[in-house]
Parts: structure tokens; sequence; C-alpha cells
């Protein structure tokens, strides 16, 4: 492991601004990681440190790193981890991190110039030791797909309803957050489960019950969706690891049990739908892919739990060989010409 310390960043705020510390795991993202620092140096708000953390890269994402220059980057390069040891990666930075908050970007996303500047000031209220907002999803080019997580999320009042809904669902995304750090230091660091491809969502449901979390309808971070993704192909383990939202519910006090209006069978029964559901979601990747084996696997192993899930798959079975139909058609269609 090395660290390039290009400056050395005091931890006295600037004008009575706080420091903010932005941590940016990067692995093979040569296309993307220019675009990632461009747009934190072009935040409007100007006392912060990025840690790059280079996860074993085999491309040229640290040259791309090495070309831009500023006194606030800093460099580590590590052997790979993968994405089975990413809390490895986030505490390492966590670990050097100088700032009173920790902001989240990975190495293909990106963010709005006046995020930083907005966020902070959801932090006002003392209280609050995570705040998030809206993402804009873009596909590889960066062109616009659709906004999460939808507006319902932003209208939950209570800190019941907000860890209610967390337990059926991570609707907070990574790119958007920030987190006082001594907060993130109380519960350990970033935390990351015996065969759980992310850390973002156990993270939350323990600082859930360390403050409030706060949230902006606005913008915060742009999340890029491309084929190189490591967790593209792994919806069924994404949605495997939301278990741990059980586990976490049963270790809850019974009076915050009661206060939350949920039981364990409708967490166990949101789950297991959702699973069903990742599995169509994989076979659609898959199908992309034009994989056709594994496609026909994944809707193979569908439970038809409900009737919204039978009609799903039905809807993907069609879609399934619709496709293998087009793409046998233009292999024909090429050998003839």
């Amino acid at each position: 492991m090395m660290e390039n310390l290009v400056a050395k960043i005091s931890n006295c705020p600037i004008n009575g601004e706080p420091l903010v510390t932005i941590i940016t795991p990067t692995y093979n993202h040569e296309k993307y990681i220019e675009k990632c620092i461009e747009s934190v140096l072009s935040q409007t708000y100007t006392n912060w440190e990025m840690i790059i953390v280079n996860d074993g890269s085999t491309d040229r994402t640290e040259e791309k790193i090495f070309n831009i220059k500023d006194k606030r980057l800093r460099y580590i390069k590590k052997t790979n981890g993968g994405i089975w040891k990413l809390n490895e990666v986030y505490n390492l930075a966590l670990k050097l991190s100088k700032g009173k908050y920790i902001a989240v970007l990975e190495g293909d996303d990106y963010w709005p110039s006046t995020k930083l500047e907005k966020q902070l000031q959801l932090f006002n209220d003392k209280e609050v030791v995570l705040c998030w907002g809206k993402t804009e999803i873009v596909d590889a080019s960066g062109n616009h797909m659709r906004y999460h997580p939808k507006e319902k999320y932003f209208k939950l009042d209570s800190d019941y309803q907000k860890i209610r809904e967390l337990l059926l669902f991570n609707y907070i995304p990574a790119c958007t957050v920030m987190i006082k750090t001594d907060a993130l230091n109380s519960i350990g660091g970033f935390i990351q489960y015996h065969n759980t491809p992310y850390v973002d969502y156990p993270t939350w449901l323990k600082l859930s019950l360390k403050g409030k979390f706060a949230s902006s309808s606005e913008i915060l971070g742009i999340w890029r969706w491309h084929s190189a993704q490591a967790t593209k192909n792994l919806k069924v383990e994404l949605t495997k690891g939301t278990i741990i939202s059980i586990s976490y519910y049963d270790n809850l006090p019974i009076d915050f049990k009661e206060k939350l209006s949920i039981s364990r069978e409708d967490i166990e029964q949101n789950y297991l739908n959702r699973l069903e559901k990742s599995k169509i979601y994989s076979a659609i990747f898959y199908i992309s892919e034009h994989d056709w084996v594994k496609a026909k696997d994944k809707i193979n192993s569908v439970q038809y739990r409900n009737l919204k899930i039978f009609i799903m798959t039905v809807g993907i079975l069609i879609y399934y060989y619709i496709m293998k139909v087009v793409c046998r058609l233009k292999i024909v269609e090429k050998l003839d010409s």
C-alpha cells in the first residue's frame, strides 16, 4: 500500500467552515474517474479533502488520477480486495480522514457543483447524523435514465417512519450521502456483512439509531449505471444481503418495534418478494448480454409468491424468446450479406 499525500490538510476550518472528507473507492474506472474528480473540483464549497483509494486497478485509472493536480487530493493504492471486502477500502480512507463530515463518491459517479454547499445546511440541526438526497441515474455515456428514489421517501415525517421504510428497502443512494464522522466512528466505521457485496445498507441501519436522518429532494449525486459495474450481474446477491434487516429488527427494543408499526413477518415477506423480483431483473441483464443459458436459469428459478411476480415472470419469458429470435435473425442477416 502506498499513499501520495499531495498536501497536508489542516483540521482547522477555513473561515469557520468545517472540513468535508470525500471517500472515493475506485477500480478500473479509467473511463469515468476524471469526471468524478472534476465534479469535486468544481464544488462551490471548497473546504474539502478527497481520499481516492485505488483497489488494485489493472487499467489506466491511476494514470488518469495523476493527470489531475490539486493540493486537496490524496491518493492510496492497495492490492485488490474486490467487492466482498469493500469495508476495508472505505475504512482505510475513514482512518486517514480529517473531516468533520464524510461524503461518499465512488469513482464512476459524480456530483452537481452545489452538492456540498447545499447538503451541509442539513446539518444545522445538531441531531442529524446522516443526510442524503435525490440522485439522477445515467447510463455509461451520462445520458439521463431516471431519478431515484420515489418522491414518497422525501415525505416521511418521523424518524420511525424513516426507519420502517429503510427496513423494507434501501432508499438512500450512497452517492448522495454525507455523515458526521464522529457518528460513523461510533459504530465502528463502514459495515459489511459476510457474502454481502456492499457497505451502505448495513451502515445506514446502524446509524439510524445514532441520530436523525435528513433528506433533500434536490439532486445531490449522479449515479452512473454501466455494464462494467461489478454488481451489475449480482442482483440476487444484492437482494439476499438485505436479509440483515431482519436481524437488525430482531435486536431492536420491544417498545421501539411497536412504534415502527411493522412486524418481523412483514419484513420477511417483503424480503422474499424482492428476492424473486431480483431474479427477474438478473434475467433482464443476462438477456441484454445475450447470455441465454443464465437468463433462462434465472427465469426458471423464480417462485410465484403472488400474482404480480407471476405476471412479471410471464412477461420476461416472452421478452426472452422475442430477443432470442431477433438475435438469431440478425446473425442470419449478417451471414446473407
